[in-house]
């Protein structure tokens, strides 16, 4: 999700997801006109795309009222006491370090962490999974402890921190960033830990506390020794690591590059399949490399380049390049 023309308030945000079904498909929200939508993408949204506009990372009613305004408690608390009061108190005092501790309610940070896990896992958000006894374990831990009144919340979570407290997890974040309005949503494969990139953090989430030292993994650069050293378990006071910015950003262009990267991966495969079954093409590597570069041919819109309409058109001007057809 980004947001255009400088904007920095809710309204203004348009997303992108790119995926093997749909290739591409845009969501733009309310305040966005037409006028912009057009520089956006090239030209006007077609009328299937406004008929299947969706968000990409939000679903309506499918959790109650009472329950969303549950989530909003907890997710309200947890940007206050936790992220905007390490930038504008803890850090400026403390400047450097990399681990920083939080004074304020562990178990309200980690059960807005943990609604996330859930409802990603409940959803199928990017295909994230937990395992059932995890995901029955955070359902139990939301259920017993959210409450519409955050003073509730905290004492819920003082009675019943021991329960809460018990799944290993980072948190991983920085001060500034390249672009405070390009967010990104990236799940990791590994399953052992379970990753997460959610626009400005990075979550790594551990089923079982055995698997803090047994788990041997390097996610772009945020190695298990850097986790390890400021790992929430059975915590008083929930920690942050804070790195660089150029190291977060790093983090970020590598994954955006690994999107990227599996996309063409996928397309040539597709290129392949297509080939042989409508013109008995055995696997070619090199004939896929050039359908590449037809593909990434002239200056398009990323939108417009990643389209099932754009795919269709690079395989006609291919094909009869190659003077398969006319």
């Amino acid at each position: 999700m980004i947001n255009v023309d400088g904007e920095t308030k809710r309204g203004f945000g348009a997303s992108f997801e790119i995926s093997m079904s749909k290739f591409a498909s845009v969501f733009f929200e309310r305040r966005i006109n037409e006028d912009k939508v057009k520089v956006i993408l090239g030209r006007q949204l077609t009328d299937d795309e406004i008929e299947e506009l969706s968000d990409h990372y939000a679903e309506t009613h499918w959790l109650c009222l009472n329950c969303e305004k549950k989530l909003e408690r907890i997710e309200s608390y947890f940007e206050k006491q936790c992220f905007k009061k390490l930038f504008t108190e803890i850090v400026p005092q403390k400047p450097g370090q990399e681990c920083y501790s939080i004074d304020g309610s562990t178990g309200v940070f980690r059960l807005f962490i943990y609604s996330i896990l859930w409802r990603m896992h409940n959803r199928g958000l990017l295909n994230f999974q937990l395992s059932k006894r995890v995901s029955n374990s955070l359902r139990h831990i939301l259920n017993k402890n959210l409450d519409l009144e955050i003073k509730e919340v905290i004492k819920n979570c003082e009675q019943n921190i021991d329960g809460i407290a018990k799944y290993p997890l980072s948190v991983i974040t920085t001060q500034y960033f390249a672009d405070v309005t390009a967010n990104l949503v990236h799940v990791s494969r590994n399953k052992i830990p379970r990753i997460l990139v959610i626009n400005e953090y990075v979550i790594i989430f551990f089923e079982r506390a055995k698997q803090i030292n047994s788990s041997d993994f390097n996610f772009y650069g945020l190695t298990k020794s850097m986790i390890q050293r400021c790992c929430n378990h059975n915590e008083d006071r929930f920690h942050v690591t804070v790195i660089p910015s150029k190291f977060f950003d790093e983090v970020r262009t590598a994954v955006w590059q690994k999107k990227a990267s599996d996309f063409i991966l996928e397309l040539k495969k597709k290129y392949s399949q297509i080939s042989y079954m409508a013109f008995r093409q055995p696997k070619n590597e090199d004939l896929s490399n050039d359908f590449v570069q037809v593909f990434l041919e002239g200056d398009l819109p990323e939108t417009e380049r990643y389209s099932i309409e754009h795919v269709k058109k690079s395989l006609l001007k291919f094909y009869g390049r190659q003077g398969l057809i006319r």
